[in-house]
């Protein structure tokens, strides 16, 4: 016979499950998994072989379906004046110097979607702070001073402006501020990049009425990507500066992915 066991689903609503089966008698549990979300590491505990009751500890981010875990920001490639939080989610600037930080995983295909959320706290100092993708090879504090050297990113100088591999490219998206949202969508394929700020405004690339779901107007990428893995970034140049990646771990609240393109991953 079957023992049921409860188990923790998205959401953190109990669902019961029945997982052993005759002739297991299996015990009561209490397990954390993932399931149309990442999971944060939760302490819980199960019985082993033998009834020996032991305890561990679910650590891994797993996307809706299973596999590879989903990234997150890298607390081994970021600046010593950024703290990592939220499921290093969430990078704060702890100084207004230059800063940066990358993901955990490099991209080399796909159409792929990641928001970015500026906390309640936000601010740069010289125009250097902003996001977008950059390849592993820059240094983390000349992602924005560097004018996006080795990648593509949207800064706070000049409003929002768009660079590429160091020169600007496009126009811009609009000056930022705290409690903002921003979408991007990077088709590899292609080698082309598209910004958006806010979920109704439409989207920002090289030319007029820019469009990932067609490919129209998308910032050429070619010169760097997908020849170099390309990482999700951030910049910072504003001490207390807050902000969250999101790369599909929760509901996308800044339109999600276009047409075609799917969660970073």
């Amino acid at each position: 016979m079957a023992t049921a066991v409860v188990t923790v689903a998205s959401g953190g609503l109990p669902v019961i499950d029945v997982t052993a089966t005759f002739p297991k008698l299996g015990m009561p549990v209490t397990e954390a998994i993932a399931i149309g979300a990442k999971k944060y590491g939760i302490p819980v505990t199960k019985v082993a072989a033998g009834g020996v009751p032991v305890t561990f500890v679910v650590s891994d981010l797993v996307p809706a379906g299973g596999g590879a875990a989903l990234s997150t920001l890298n607390s081994a490639d970021k600046s010593a004046n950024l703290t990592l939080s939220n499921g290093n989610m969430t990078a704060t600037a702890t100084s207004g110097s230059n800063a940066g930080v990358r993901s955990t995983t490099g991209k080399t295909s796909g159409k792929l979607y990641v928001e970015f959320y500026t906390g309640a706290t936000w601010s740069s100092s010289g125009g250097n702070a902003g996001f977008g993708i950059m390849s592993a090879a820059p240094a983390l504090n000349n992602f924005g001073a560097g004018n996006a050297t080795g990648g593509c990113l949207t800064l706070a100088y000049g409003g929002g402006n768009i660079y590429f591999n160091g020169g600007g490219v496009g126009g811009g998206i609009g000056v930022f501020g705290p409690n903002q949202q921003f979408g991007v969508a990077v088709d590899l394929g292609a080698s082309k990049l598209w910004f958006r700020s806010g979920a109704v405004t439409g989207w920002t690339g090289n030319g007029a009425n820019a469009d990932p779901a067609t490919g129209v107007s998308g910032i050429n990428i070619a010169a760097v990507f997908p020849g170099s893995p390309a990482f999700v970034a951030v910049s910072f140049d504003g001490s207390g500066s807050i902000v969250t990646i999101n790369t599909g771990a929760t509901a996308f609240t800044n339109g999600g992915p276009p047409s075609g393109f799917s969660a970073w991953g």
